[in-house]
């Protein structure tokens, strides 16, 4: 089953070498939010650094002027954020002039003038802090008091936590010579290809402790197995060889063979977002307004505070869930206030765009106005309300109708459509077998001359509409537009499919959507690309509920993720069965 779509694109070098600059010139130490636009410069110096570094070398890796000046102004980003987390502003400085210097022996020389950017999917969904490294590193040295270290980034995203990491063994007086590899091959047996100079270099540092950063662990954990074991052949001792993951593992889950021996046989030290931002009170004390207590909404929690009958529960995959917390005022009286709801939209410039995303729909009147975005969390009033259910009231439909004709007025997409063919073809032929794929190819194809990409909802649960004092209000409205799973970029037939199809609509109720929309989007013929756009949505959560309820087997919610695939399966089979697309000639 397919269910992530690619997450990568070509962009001009030179856009990217001046987002860098802006954000380091204009970095202020001692100003507000310092600490953030940090971060947002770690995250842009990483992904510049990882694309200029594939593009120059796509098959081997090797040391250049430019890796070599990039990676000095990485590990000086990487300084900056570790006297920034400590609010030490004339720290900072030097490292500022340092990094600008090492940026400019790298833009200096031959660069691409096109380069292939990756999405840094930690850091853009998953709530992976940089900050947690630097922990990380210090409960390293109190175990391995070694004085030289090399420090290597798995690319992309250990581009810049391996940045973080460097630092921070410098900042305790470590001597550090830090690069990054890219491991290549097969998902399950990854492993770099060196040249003979960078082979040469880590060869003559076999004695010193290597330290291998990354975010994985993933499913095969074969990335940072494949690169100890190259290590190993250049006379590395296993010993000498430690990981720096994000999550810590004993290697049993892992679908490598040789990443579970290995995982077991070197030291591995992490720190979590719990203890780092949580039990600090980090995180509470930068929620403006009163003290607050922070109650945990993530992994499905949510739930209890919604829903009263646990058999109503609306599945979750935990791993797939963003972080979330109710905060509450701790005090009474003059110091009570509202409470509010922060929800993680992602670090730099990804929060940016999901910050700027709310106060759009805030400003068209379809949400609520942020109060701001916080260290990667958007924080909004929260507002007390119970979830839809499946048989929608008319002034449910009007608000659905209503709020999609907004979505696609003011939140036109980016990029190009995302192509489902190749997800809904391999869903299809594996859910419903070989012989059913012609169908579903004829229904894409009537529709992939009129899509119109928007950045759309892409959550059309009735559990994600909430009745309010003030009305009807749409939650989780602000990421699924860019997140890693399909759609993407796609036309608005595909929410208002789905709320068709999740709220299993009448006929009549589907003309009463779609009456409304089109009135208030002008939208006169999405009745046409309805038919294609519900093969699409179908096989899609056929596909991403199928593998959520094999990964969660056993659980609660592997049970409910079984039951709705078997519907989707049955409604997917439905809708290509012939003359289905005459239900949706509205």
């Amino acid at each position: 089953m397919l269910v992530y779509r690619e997450q990568q694109h070509r962009e001009p070098a030179a856009r990217l070498w001046r987002t860098v600059r802006d954000r380091l010139t204009n970095l202020a130490p001692a100003h507000a939010g310092t600490h953030d636009r940090t971060v947002a410069l770690l995250i842009d110096m990483g992904v510049l650094e990882a694309a200029l570094t594939d593009t120059l070398h796509p098959e081997t890796d090797d040391l250049d002027s430019v890796t070599r000046a990039i990676r000095a102004a990485s590990v000086a980003t990487g300084h900056l954020l570790w006297h920034s987390w400590r609010g030490d502003a004339d720290a900072m400085r030097p490292w500022i002039e340092r990094a600008r210097a090492a940026l400019d022996v790298a833009e200096g020389s031959a660069t691409p003038k096109e380069i292939t950017c990756r999405v840094p999917e930690g850091y853009a969904y998953y709530g992976l802090y940089p900050e947690t490294y630097f922990a990380a590193a210090a409960r390293l040295l109190q175990a391995c008091p070694a004085p030289r270290l090399v420090c290597i980034g798995l690319r992309s995203i250990g581009t810049s936590l391996s940045a973080a990491a460097a630092a921070a063994f410098e900042e305790h007086g470590r001597e550090v010579l830090s690069v990054t590899v890219r491991p290549r091959g097969h998902p399950f047996d990854r492993r770099p290809i060196l040249s003979a100079e960078l082979e040469a270099l880590l060869r003559a540092q076999a004695g010193d402790l290597f330290v291998l950063v990354d975010e994985g662990p993933g499913l095969s954990g074969s990335s940072l197995a494949g690169t100890a074991r190259v290590l190993e052949g250049l006379g590395v001792s296993p010993e000498q060889v430690v990981f720096l993951p994000s999550w810590r593992t004993d290697g049993s889950s892992l679908r490598s063979a040789e990443a579970r021996a290995r995982w077991r046989r070197h030291p591995q030290f992490t720190a979590s977002f719990e203890e780092v931002w949580l039990d600090t009170g980090r995180l509470a004390t930068a929620v403006p307004g009163p003290v607050r207590t922070l109650e945990n909404l993530s992994a499905g929690a949510w739930r209890s505070l919604l829903l009263d009958d646990v058999d109503a529960y609306p599945p979750v995959q935990p791993q797939h869930e963003r972080r979330k917390y109710l905060a509450r005022s701790s005090g009474g009286g003059l110091d009570h206030a509202p409470p509010l709801l922060l929800r993680f939209v992602g670090l730099g410039a990804y929060g940016e765009r999901r910050l700027a995303r709310a106060r759009t729909l805030a400003e068209a009147g379809l949400d609520s106005a942020p109060e701001g975005l916080v260290h990667g969390f958007l924080i909004q009033p929260f507002h007390e309300g119970r979830p839809g259910r499946i048989e929608a009231p008319e002034e449910l439909l009007a608000a659905m109708g209503t709020y999609l004709a907004g979505v696609r007025r003011h939140c036109p997409a980016r990029e190009n459509p995302t192509d489902l063919l190749p997800m809904v073809e391999t869903n299809v032929s594996e859910g419903l077998g070989p012989a059913a794929v012609t169908s579903a190819q004829r229904r894409l194809a009537a529709v992939s001359q009129d899509v119109e990409p928007t950045a759309l909802d892409a959550r059309m649960f009735p559990h994600e509409w909430l009745r309010t004092a003030a009305g009807w209000q749409k939650a989780d409205a602000y990421d699924h537009c860019d997140d890693h799973f399909y759609p993407g970029p796609q036309d608005i037939a595909w929410d208002l499919a789905g709320v068709c199809l999740e709220f299993r609509l009448s006929p009549d109720a589907r003309r009463a959507l779609l009456e409304g929309y089109r009135v208030a989007s002008g939208d006169r013929h999405v009745g046409r690309r309805l038919p294609g756009f519900a093969v699409a949505y179908l096989a899609f959560r056929l596909g991403y509920d199928t593998l959520a309820a094999e990964q969660l087997s056993g659980s609660g919610d592997g049970e409910r993720f079984q039951r709705r695939a078997t519907l989707y399966r049955q409604w997917l089979e439905r809708e290509l069965s012939p003359g289905a697309e005459a239900g949706w000639d509205l």
